[in-house]
């Protein structure tokens, strides 16, 4: 691909795996791992770049988000401490941007979802497919469909779905817990 690419990385979307092969394409100013499309037009020129991001099924994102949490900063928080810990706004350094929204890393500098693409987590082949690369799992989170299903109560479902309503309307994604 001989266009620039700009791939706006949410975190827990597949992020290393997609950079893992487009890097050679990607060349912007960063200022952040995991900076969002204003800030990423504020800094670099990029008028002519495909911009596209990943995003993901908003309960599936959460619980992801949740164990990598752990992991980075070395706790062992219930998955409902880790949710109130998101609706504190509380700070952790190695994981800052817990409480952003996916829809806030999608918007352009006037507001609006400025992205060329949004591909879906769940079908990463039409993202191989449009840019003719084979992605490699890289950081690949390790949780069991059953911890995942016995995390969430109805208290997570409903915190995960109001929390980030934005998500679930802007990418069709439905509240039904699946």
């Amino acid at each position: 691909m001989e266009r620039l690419i700009l791939f706006v990385h949410i975190p827990k979307t597949a992020g290393q795996s997609i950079f893992s092969v487009v890097s050679s394409h990607w060349n912007y100013v960063e200022h952040a791992k995991h900076d969002p499309l204003f800030l990423l037009e504020r800094n670099n020129n990029i008028v002519d770049a495909y911009k596209f991001s990943v995003v993901r099924n908003p309960y599936r994102r959460t619980f992801s988000y949740y164990k990598h949490f752990n992991k980075v900063n070395h706790t062992e928080y219930t998955f409902g401490q880790f949710l109130d810990i998101i609706k504190s706004g509380a700070s952790f350094p190695k994981t800052k941007m817990i409480p952003y929204s996916q829809s806030f890393y999608c918007l352009n500098t006037v507001g609006d979802i400025g992205l060329d693409k949004i591909y879906k987590f769940e079908n990463l082949k039409e993202l191989e497919s449009d840019l003719s690369v084979s992605l490699p799992y890289i950081n690949k989170g390790s949780y069991s469909e059953v911890e995942y299903f016995n995390s969430y109560g109805q208290r997570e479902r409903n915190f995960v779905r109001d929390y980030y309503s934005s998500d679930f309307y802007n990418f069709e994604y439905t509240t039904d817990f699946l």
